[in-house]
């Protein structure tokens, strides 16, 4: 599957390179909150028009308030692909989004970890804000995902419940080149 998502994301890139008349831009972007939460984020982006495609991959320590839990720790990592149609260097953006997501449960009590990988896909929607004159820019955005799969985890007895559905709202910051 992992394979499956780099290959479509990687003909959508060369499929939005072959337009001659575009108006064509890279982009790189970071999410800064899940530098905040022990991760990392990274994010290449291809903009022709309206047409962006992104690929990347992120890791975070998902805080115990976000994922509700009491006693468990969980830790996210994967790759992904968006693909968006949004105004060409501000405004709002709407778009799909699928993950390949790796996430490690930890029952704190007992000290045992169980991993558990799995596909997320869903719609985002944001806003472009450019940062004056310059080539920065930040985009907070909130995506809607359905897990594909097993959720959660068990380990002595006790279990890690997670929702089909997901919410994740977040801000990138990037630069255009």
């Amino acid at each position: 599957m992992k394979s499956f998502m780099i290959a479509l994301a990687i003909a959508a890139v060369a499929s939005a390179c072959s337009s001659a008349t575009a108006q064509a831009q890279w982009e790189l972007e970071a999410d800064p909150i899940a530098f905040g939460l022990s991760g990392y984020s990274a994010h290449v982006g291809y903009r022709v028009d309206w047409l962006r495609v992104d690929i990347g991959a992120f890791a975070a320590d998902v805080p115990e308030a976000f994922h509700g839990n009491q006693g468990w720790t969980a830790h996210t990592n994967g790759i992904g692909a968006k693909f968006d149609l949004l105004s060409p260097t501000r405004g709002p953006f709407a778009g799909l989004e699928a993950n390949y997501v790796r996430t490690h449960y930890t029952l704190t009590s007992a000290g045992e970890s169980t991993t558990r990988t799995g596909v997320a896909a869903g719609v985002r929607i944001g806003y472009r804000f450019p940062i004056g004159q310059s080539r920065l820019y930040i985009a907070p955005w909130l995506g809607v995902d359905y897990a594909f799969g097993p959720l959660g985890a068990g380990i002595a007895g006790q279990s890690f419940e997670e929702h089909r559905i997901s919410l994740f709202p977040t801000v990138h910051i990037g630069w255009r080149f």
